[in-house]
């Protein structure tokens, strides 16, 4: 089994949250020891991650708080002791972590391996459309994984900003499935006049009619679903491990772990 770590997000809750869902609260030393068995990949948001949705959606993320400098020097700790490790990690430049988990999550399925990727933010159910791939830590699973970029830009997600459209509620949803993908065609196609036929809400359709926001949608919709990232850029980013438990047992007791 291949596991890949969403690592800002995994490590963040675990320092955070009483327990993650679907798995134990380890220590760094916990940690470290399961990196023994299997493979495992933790990746990490690249310098200047979030520019390149912001500038498709400048809203993007803008009400996140910066992380508090402990987590940072826990998760900076983390990183180091990673490299004493047979652990691959990934921080590739400009690219978002999500990015980069799916694409290599996407490279590894399609050989034909299993593949398990850990996070419990939602963007990563879209990826449970390929059977070899499991998310473990998202709770909900109500949308189906190839409509989960549609279901965001719709619906709207608070923690990337993302606005959704203003009365589209979880009952609008629901009735909506069997339009869909006529929802979604009329958004890459930009006209109003393809949701004509569409059973929805009159304060919807009101807003789809508005000048511009089809626009803000097609671009919500786009920054909802995870890019490929190119392969010279997973290579210029990879940081290989290597296997030091000596090293690793000193660090960790420097620091009373």
């Amino acid at each position: 089994m291949i596991h890949i770590y969403d690592g800002n997000n995994v490590r963040l809750r675990a320092m955070t949250k009483p327990s993650l869902p679907g798995q134990k609260r380890l220590s760094l030393r916990q940690e470290y020891e399961r990196t023994r068995v299997g493979t495992h990949i933790w990746v990490w948001d690249g310098a200047r991650h979030n520019d390149r949705r912001k500038a498709i959606y400048p809203g993007y993320k803008a009400k996140r708080e910066p992380m508090a400098e402990d987590h940072f020097a826990q998760i900076r700790l983390f990183r180091e002791l990673l490299t004493l490790s047979p652990a691959l990690q990934y921080c590739v430049e400009e690219w978002e972590a999500d990015d980069v988990v799916a694409t290599l999550a996407r490279k590894l399925a399609a050989r034909g391996l299993q593949v398990t990727c850990h996070s419990n933010d939602m963007d990563y159910l879209q990826l449970e459309a390929n059977p070899l791939i499991k998310i473990e830590g998202v709770r909900a699973r109500e949308v189906p994984p190839r409509w989960v970029p549609l279901y965001k830009a719709l619906r709207g997600d608070n923690s990337d900003n993302i606005a959704g459209i203003p009365g589209f509620g979880p009952k609008t949803w629901e009735q909506a499935e069997p339009f869909w993908p006529d929802i979604e065609a009329g958004i890459k196609l930009g006209s109003a006049h393809a949701f004509a036929h569409i059973p929805l809400p009159s304060r919807v359709q009101a807003w789809l009619a508005e000048p511009g926001n089809l626009q803000t949608l097609q671009n919500m919709l786009l920054i909802t679903h995870m890019y490929e990232v190119p392969a010279e850029d997973l290579e210029k980013g990879a940081i290989p491990g290597k296997f030091n438990p000596q090293a690793a047992d000193e660090l960790l007791n420097r620091y009373f772990l």
